[in-house]
């Protein structure tokens, strides 16, 4: 690993890493192969190695998502500008570079709230409310080394593609 880089990219997808090939050389700077994965909606990690202080709690409170509604209702424009607002306060936290990492309709949908400020957010690499994760080798046991990149909970992404729950019927007790 370099010392300058101030993170690692890694990606699960072959053709993310066809597209860094053809597009940069092996010595090109890092942060701006992140700004093009993140222009392009790929789906990527950067992430950085870290020492962890296991005494001290590692993640930040829950997200809730987008509420509960009753069979039948249908959504109106408030309905829809508090789904807006919803996702603008989740993408605009220091994680939510995360939903521009993902690809995808998260990607699209993060780009459409914060646009060209939330790529400059991406490529600062992951904030101090990262995730932490062990590195494991190839039998998949622990290295003892760990990396933190940024995350979010699924009730986060639930809020991002405007997802709630319908209540189907009406629980009664006797």
């Amino acid at each position: 690993d370099n010392i300058d880089r101030p993170y690692t990219i890694w990606t699960p997808d072959i053709l993310t890493i066809v597209e860094i090939r053809r597009h940069f050389t092996t010595n090109a700077d890092i942060t701006q192969i992140c700004k093009f994965l993140v222009q392009h909606g790929c789906t990527f990690c950067t992430l950085k190695k870290v020492e962890v202080d296991f005494s001290t709690p590692m993640r930040r409170p829950s997200a809730y998502g987008l509420g509960i509604r009753q069979a039948g209702h249908k959504g109106d424009k408030f309905d829809y500008a508090a789904y807006e607002q919803a996702r603008m306060d989740v993408v605009a936290k220091p994680w939510g570079r995360a939903a521009l990492l993902q690809g995808g309709i998260i990607w699209r949908l993060a780009m459409d709230s914060i646009g060209q400020q939330g790529v400059e957010n991406a490529i600062r690499g992951p904030s101090s409310d990262a995730v932490v994760w062990h590195a494991l080798d190839k039998e998949g046991k622990p290295t003892g080394e760990y990396y933190a990149d940024d995350d979010l909970y699924e009730a986060e992404i639930c809020i991002i593609h405007g997802e709630y729950q319908v209540r189907q019927s009406e629980l009664r007790f006797l």
